[in-house]
């Protein structure tokens, strides 16, 4: 990998063109096969936002045979080549608008070309580290971002204002969680590349990138054109500053959080614990998240001595707690000292810092970092609020995201619950029932029961005694209300157990036990083949 200079990092190479200068580029890009698919495909790795540099672990690069290759050498892999190769596979007018907006450049005298910024393709066709397929993304994305560099630069050389990669395996998740649903007003905070609202350009009446860096939103309004978008805006400001008049139905946000001694570098330092922009996020939510809306948040956070994720994201949303639901999807946790050497892995810090903020993070007795997906709902009318934190074991589909929302909105609302009775009832391939009996006299008691499931997400549930005979009911064919009855004249359940049955039923359903006509979980996505045969490996 080519690494930029410092001085030549800080500068903002590229030129905002003509319409119909980003219309040739756009239109060259697509016809070249320069998609998230073909790159993927290309380079043998399973999406991508596998991504690697030869000096991260990658095989090197792939010979030029084409104008795919070519784009490939330049933009992802961040590689000079021979002119005589660009004459040969970019036809004159792409490369004519390719150098005129400021994306490649050929000194004069100099045999190779090589290009100012990393431009790659990201639309989703291939998300969440690899394991699940998006089937249902057809829309082309490409952002250009500033070519990344090697965490053995040191601090000091590293332009605070650098813009991270759109493609990297955190954005990939990030991405992969966002809802397919359409929305009036989409937000985008900690925008960076504008990614996020360039996907949600096709589902959002209006979408809105904001970011703090003005370089940052340069190259955001740059992608913007280059999409040819039209319903995305771009302001700059301090998180919520440039939108305070608006209200937004959905938010998402990838903010820094790797804990710093203060901040520097502003794609990635998150404060002494990580945690400074997370908590203004959650602090401020209520002055931009309409009633009934979402955020989507995907950071690190930390399980604490003085406290549990969950608790500690409920505490951050201030005196506004009580108008929102609070759903946390762990995704991955370790030691801290384990975080840190990904994030330099990844080139979110230098190497020479590993030290000394593993040494100040001993300051808030963190005990486990935690990569969690953070799902916040505002209250459309007044109830009380849940919180949940679930395991997602890195399978994360936004299918099942809404779904639980909308479960646990059912769950809690007796009348709710109650039209769930005559509904059939399934138990779910993904589970698992463990029974607790006693010694009662010649033969057994059943006591209880705990009761496993693996999707859409890991949970663990203990029940009450009569659970096991009543999954044995649900075969799809009979009702909730038939397997009530059974029990009751098996004498396994009180007549009188109504209400307490139905709050059992909930919980089944919140876990993913149990599916019931109507309000079953997403299916499982298909796993993709053979994923270890891939080059590159996983991030």
């Amino acid at each position: 990998m080519v690494l930029m200079e410092s001085e030549r990092m800080a500068s903002f190479p590229l030129r905002f063109g003509t319409e119909s200068q980003f219309a040739t580029v756009r239109q060259f890009l697509l016809d070249a096969g320069f998609t998230a698919a073909g790159v993927a495909e290309r380079l043998e790795i399973p999406s991508i936002f596998h991504f690697k540099f030869v000096d991260g672990g990658r095989i090197a690069a792939a010979d030029v045979r084409n104008a795919r290759d070519a784009l490939i050498r330049l933009f992802v892999e961040a590689e000079p080549i021979d002119a005589r190769l660009v004459e040969r596979h970019i036809p004159a007018p792409a490369f004519r608008e390719l150098v005129d907006l400021g994306l490649l450049s050929r000194e004069p005298g100099d045999r190779e070309v090589r290009a100012t910024v990393a431009l790659a393709p990201a639309d989703p066709a291939r998300l969440d580290d690899g394991l699940w397929l998006d089937r249902d993304w057809r829309q082309p994305i490409h952002v250009v971002y500033d070519v990344p560099v090697s965490s053995s630069v040191p601090e000091q050389e590293i332009p605070s204002d650098l813009v991270f990669a759109g493609i990297g395996s955190n954005t990939g998740v990030y991405l992969a969680t966002l809802p397919r649903s359409r929305c009036g007003r989409f937000l985008e905070a900690c925008g960076g590349t504008g990614v996020a609202a360039l996907m949600a350009s096709s589902l959002a009446d209006e979408a809105v990138t904001a970011d703090i860096a003005e370089r940052a939103t340069r190259f955001a309004e740059f992608n913007v054109r280059l999409n040819g978008t039209r319903n995305v805006r771009v302001v700059q400001g301090d998180l919520y500053e440039p939108v305070s008049d608006r209200g937004f139905d959905r938010i998402a946000a990838h903010p820094p959080y790797v804990p710093s001694r203060g901040i520097r570098n502003l794609y990635a330092d998150g404060g002494d614990d990580g945690e400074f922009i997370i908590r203004r996020i959650l602090g401020e939510l209520h002055t931009v998240l309409n009633p009934g809306g979402v955020l989507y948040l995907n950071c690190a956070t930390s399980d604490r001595e003085t406290g549990q994720v969950e608790d500690r994201l409920r505490a951050m949303l201030g005196p506004a707690t009580g108008e929102f639901d609070l759903l946390v999807l762990d995704r991955l946790d370790m030691e801290p000292i384990e975080f840190f050497a990904r994030a330099a892995e990844r080139g979110f810090i230098p190497l020479d810092t590993i030290g000394s903020r593993f040494g100040f993070l001993k300051e808030f007795r963190v005990q486990r970092m935690v990569y969690a997906t953070i799902v916040v709902r505002r209250l459309a009318s007044p109830r009380p609020v849940w919180t949940i934190r679930r395991n997602s074991k890195g399978r994360l589909d936004p299918a099942a995201i809404e779904w639980l929302l909308d479960v646990e909105d059912r769950v809690r609302r007796p009348s709710a619950l109650a039209q769930l009775l005559d509904r059939r009832a399934l138990v779910a391939e993904e589970s698992a029932l463990c029974v607790w009996s006693q010694p009662d006299g010649p033969g057994w008691t059943t006591v209880g029961c705990t009761v496993n499931a693996e999707w859409p997400f890991s949970a663990e549930v203990n029940c009450p005694p009569w659970t096991a005979d009543f999954l044995r009911r649900c075969d799809g064919a009979r009702t909730v209300r038939d397997a009530f009855s059974d029990l009751v004249r098996a004498g396994r359940i009180g007549e009188d157990a109504g209400d307490a049955f139905l709050q059992g039923v909930g919980t089944l359903m919140s876990a993913g036990v149990l599916a019931l006509e109507g309000a079953a979980p997403p299916p499982l996505p298909p796993v993709i083949p053979n994923r270890a045969a891939w080059r590159g490996g996983v991030p």
